[in-house]
């Protein structure tokens, strides 16, 4: 989520014009590297209990992935937008609510999901056709994970994933009041993937102002 963070602040500053110095940038493209490679090396994965740490592992490995580029890089893209696609599946309900039985854990899975598929849609034809060419590898020795390459064509996911992402919107605004707040049922830690909009309730923000979610995912779809 971190490096995630950093990568979206830097492509929210580049594209309102900002430039960077280039020894930050080697700075920023070593940090993100780095985290990449821990996060690979360190998955939250359990072949039964796994949950939104593990889908955050995924998210970040997409974005660390698609910013970087080499052997290294394209392993973690492809692995993540594999599992990106497995766990949303496994992770959301049928009806579309996270399995976690929370509505703010919805949302916070929700968000990773949305964003990591944003980043993969975007990624060029090009890098999409050599993550289909991309050797069988292993990526965590820890529990044995191993890559396999994408299927060829120019969308990263299969239609089930887009109809399971609808779903969790639809969840979302069905689990929200008239008034705009969520109702509050189990964990509430306020934890975002990405903050780039929020409500406000009484000049504060608005934990339970779940509404960017289905709003993000709508203009995805």
């Amino acid at each position: 989520i971190r490096a995630a963070n950093w990568l979206l602040a830097l492509n929210l500053l580049a594209g309102a014009g900002h430039r960077f110095e280039r020894a930050f940038e080697g700075e920023l493209r070593a940090a993100v590297r780095e985290h990449g490679r821990h996060v690979a090396a360190n998955l939250e994965w359990h072949p039964r209990y796994r949950g939104n740490h593990y889908l955050a592992n995924l998210a970040g490995l997409v974005f660390c992935g698609a910013w970087l580029d080499g052997d290294e890089a394209d392993a973690w893209l492809a692995f993540g937008v594999r599992g990106i696609e497995t766990e949303t599946a496994r992770q959301f309900n049928p009806d579309g609510g996270g399995f976690e039985a929370s509505t703010s854990y919805h949302r916070l899975a929700g968000e990773t999901v949305a964003y990591a598929t944003a980043v993969a849609l975007a990624l060029p034809r090009e890098r999409l056709e050599r993550l289909a060419r991309l050797a069988h590898r292993e990526i965590c020795p820890q529990h044995g994970l191993r890559v396999r390459p994408l299927e060829a064509g120019a969308v990263p996911f299969g239609p089930t994933h887009f109809e399971r992402l609808g779903r969790i919107a639809r969840f979302t605004l069905a689990a929200t009041k008239p008034g705009g707040r969520a109702v509050q049922i189990g964990d509430n830690d306020s934890g975002r993937f990405a903050k780039l909009s929020w409500g406000v309730r009484d000049g504060a923000e608005d934990a339970l102002d779940h509404r960017h979610l289905p709003a993000a995912i709508h203009a995805l779809l």
